[in-house]
């Protein structure tokens, strides 16, 4: 049996005779038939809407972790005729780290959610795949693309680290204030709660506000919100000394407060 075909269901057992069981998401109880309708036909309001992208994502990096962890991943794609072929020591890599995991789990879903959601009427529930076990499918067939685009941006990250470590009177940051900049960006990572490590990826990937809320189908006041508390937590951690900011940079995230630049 393929890893794809392992995951089953992560929210409920698969059903024994009537059909694959609802999904809860937000306080209604979707039909998976129905929910599929319903996303295909355009028929979802932009609250259902974000509702249904935040499950599945959330589905979906839980699942593709899982997979990466295990490096069942490597083998899913290929039985599915995809082999990936992994640069340096990524695939040891990606099963001993979960920075890094998280990282490439990000960079997969942003690959798939948009296919996923605009390829959906293609879906045969008599095949027996539930619309979550077709996801994460979907999810390892984009997974080559995805990490080919993810490796190419941490080569890139390495050549710019060989140039600040070649440089000393160069950038602004040294070699060794972009080690500690990198040490706190991943102390923040972990803190953050799972429906707010991808947003906090996407605006440290450079994208605005905007464009990460258009990017998970959610309201610009919703990655607000997030961000939001996710600035609350990163404060009380640094009061308590659980997150050390690197020299130059403010501990409040309070720009009227702050004497240099802000980590998030």
């Amino acid at each position: 049996m393929s890893p794809s075909s392992k995951m089953g269901e992560m929210d409920a057992p698969e059903p024994q005779k009537s059909g694959f069981p609802p999904l809860m998401i937000g306080r209604r109880e979707w039909p998976q038939a129905e929910l599929a309708e319903a996303i295909v036909r355009e028929r979802l309001t932009p609250a259902e809407n974000a509702l249904v992208r935040e499950y599945f994502w959330i589905i979906g990096f839980k699942a593709v972790k899982k997979l990466l962890r295990t490096d069942e991943m490597a083998q899913a794609c290929l039985a599915n005729g995809r082999p990936v072929m992994f640069l340096h020591d990524d695939r040891r890599l990606l099963t001993e780290s979960r920075d890094l995991r998280d990282e490439l789990t990000v960079e997969v879903l942003l690959y798939t959610v948009p296919i996923f959601f605009a390829q959906l009427e293609h879906w045969r529930p008599e095949r027996g795949a539930s619309l979550t076990t077709y996801f994460v499918g979907a999810c390892i067939r984009m997974f080559k693309t995805a990490y080919s685009s993810w490796a190419k941006t941490r080569e890139r990250k390495w050549i710019h680290s060989s140039r600040l470590a070649e440089a000393p009177f160069g950038p602004s940051y040294t070699f060794t204030d972009q080690v500690a900049i990198e040490e706190t960006i991943r102390q923040v990572f972990a803190l953050a709660k799972p429906n707010q490590r991808p947003v906090l990826a996407l605006l440290y990937s450079g994208y605005s506000q905007v464009e990460a809320a258009k990017e998970l189908g959610l309201s610009t006041r919703a990655i607000e919100g997030r961000m939001y508390q996710l600035r609350k937590r990163v404060v009380q951690a640094t009061k308590d000394g659980l997150i050390s900011p690197p020299a130059g940079f403010a501990p409040v995230p309070v720009p009227s407060q702050a004497t240099g630049p802000v980590m998030i």
